[in-house]
């Protein structure tokens, strides 16, 4: 029942069962956002990641960068390296990224679910998990808010305008992009 936007931040990102209703859905509503959080994706890290590069992939497909996004999260940081060849010490730029283990959906700034339940199928089928799920607007939009706040560059100021933090993640997450280009540039010293 979305009309203005999916959010999701969890670990996993494949819902076979669900990609047919979420494509439709969101053909049903031309101004419908889906952004997601999940972990990076990358077989040598998780080979279960196939998965969600398909999953990723589909709805890239099907509906395009200006109703769709999918982010991962990365932390960086720098330090101080003493180049013992030619005594001076160099900036070392250090990037990770950040292990998302949330199981979140947010829907409309009306309704939330957060529990153990993995958006994918063996966690919402198989496995024994278990999830609370609110209804009520003050509640998910609060959520949202405080989310949001975790994710996007301190200083983002905060709005409950779709199309407004939804640039936001767009700004922050080419930003990321150039700081990261900017470091191999330079071989990440």
């Amino acid at each position: 029942q979305a009309e203005e936007y999916i959010f999701v931040e969890d670990q996993y990102w494949r819902m076979p069962m669900l990609a047919d209703r979420i494509i439709t859905r969101m053909q049903e509503v031309p101004g419908l956002k889906l952004l997601v959080i999940t972990q990076p994706v990358n077989e040598w890290l998780d080979p279960a990641c196939e998965w969600t590069y398909a999953f990723d992939l589909e709805l890239r497909q099907a509906l395009g960068a200006g109703r769709y996004r999918m982010v991962q999260l990365r932390t960086f940081d720098y330090t101080q390296d003493l180049d013992l060849f030619l005594g001076w010490n160099e900036t070392v730029g250090i990037f990770g990224d950040i292990n998302v283990h949330s199981k979140l959906l947010i829907v409309d700034d009306r309704f939330v679910s957060v529990g153990s339940c993995n958006k994918n199928n063996r966690g919402l089928i198989y496995e024994g998990e278990l999830n609370a799920a609110v209804l009520d607007d003050d509640f998910a939009r609060d959520a949202r808010r405080r989310v949001f706040a975790n994710v996007l560059p301190p200083g983002t100021t905060p709005t409950d305008n779709v199309a407004t933090w939804w640039q936001q993640f767009a700004a922050a997450a080419a930003f990321n992009d150039s700081v990261v280009w900017n470091w191999e540039d330079v071989g990440y010293d």
